[in-house]
């Protein structure tokens, strides 16, 4: 029987580096006998999304023609090596459905299935979600009024209730759980190497790490252009697409250690999540005190945003972008 590692992300944990990294290393991963496949990635992913989307039924999404789970079961059948990676975060709301779920497990009641997850503090997790939501221009508010905003992801969170449906879906011995901070895991390639059986690293080559947290400034950048065309979502993201270049050129050395939430709603958060890490550390991990995540919350100032923190030069630098792509739009659309 072949043996199939899913790894189901979760959502901001390091899943687009990670996929990043297998399909860099895909041929190398071969030669230990192992398959990332093909099928079900495209050449904007690195990943299987498609996979995920289509037992979802997501017809905004899913699309056959990038490989069904059909084509899958045909490229695995169709190679001598044992082993299987599949990986999509997008998996993660997989789990959130009694129905794809199932669907899910049937397609793969032939192979021995390990479900590897990775989990982050949920307070991090939460400024990482909004921050995101900012990048692709779905939110321009502050931080406190993005916490309702949050709140189902938020739920989404509570690692116990998340992991409760994939242990009683494909057993809590196939569940591998693992808490994503420096202390634990200083590299999640060699973390997820060694999970699927890999131990000498000397001949993956490691890649730069994707979606990193962007700075204050080019943050600030991307909440004023979502505010000016907040009902204008086309321009909006042409607009957003040139502040993602203006950050990468102008805001290099822009501050990324800051912190959102305040410290008061840092602990409020994660006192509201205590007894569930508690369980799943104890459940999952076999750790007797019921310790998930090693690096305390320690004070901290949070950061507060405004156009002030822009130079006269990197103001100068956007509005003149800014401008130049509004007389674009303009010739384009006579």
């Amino acid at each position: 029987m072949k043996k199939v590692f899913l790894h189901i992300g979760l959502h901001k944990t390091g899943s687009t580096s990670l996929q990043a990294f297998l399909h860099r290393n895909r041929n190398t991963l071969r030669d230990y006998g192992y398959l990332y496949p093909q099928t079900g990635a495209s050449s904007r992913f690195d990943c299987h999304h498609n996979l995920a989307w289509l037992l979802m039924n997501w017809s905004n999404k899913a699309d056959p023609s990038l490989g069904t789970w059909k084509e899958l079961h045909q490229e695995i059948d169709n190679t001598s090596l044992n082993k299987i990676i599949i990986s999509s975060e997008e998996f993660e709301f997989v789990g959130m459905g009694k129905k794809s779920l199932n669907c899910l497990k049937s397609e793969l009641e032939y192979y021995e299935v390990k479900i590897i997850v990775y989990i982050r503090r949920q307070d991090k997790r939460l400024e990482s979600q909004y921050t995101d939501n900012i990048k692709n221009g779905f939110y321009s508010g502050n931080v406190l009024s993005l916490l309702p905003f949050c709140d189902k992801m938020r739920e989404a969170s509570n690692y116990e209730k998340v992991l409760e449906s994939w242990a009683q879906t494909f057993g809590i011995d196939n569940i591998i759980v693992r808490p994503l901070e420096k202390t634990q895991i200083p590299s999640i390639y060699h973390d997820f190497l060694e999970i699927i059986g890999i131990t000498n690293f000397d001949n993956f080559i490691e890649v730069e790490a994707q979606n990193t947290k962007r700075g204050r400034k080019a943050l600030e950048a991307l909440k004023v252009i979502n505010k000016i065309y907040e009902n204008q979502p086309v321009a909006r993201k042409r607009y957003l697409q040139q502040i993602n270049k203006f950050k990468k050129k102008h805001c290099t050395d822009d501050e990324r250690s800051y912190r959102l939430l305040s410290y008061s709603d840092s602990v409020k958060i994660l006192e509201s999540y205590k007894q569930s890490n508690i369980k799943v550390a104890q459940k999952y991990l076999d750790r007797e005190d019921g310790t998930l995540f090693y690096e305390p919350l320690e004070y901290y100032e949070s950061s507060d945003f405004s156009l002030e923190d822009f130079s006269k030069e990197e103001l100068l630098t956007l509005i003149r972008i800014l401008i130049g792509l509004k007389n674009k739009n303009k010739k384009l659309n006579k």
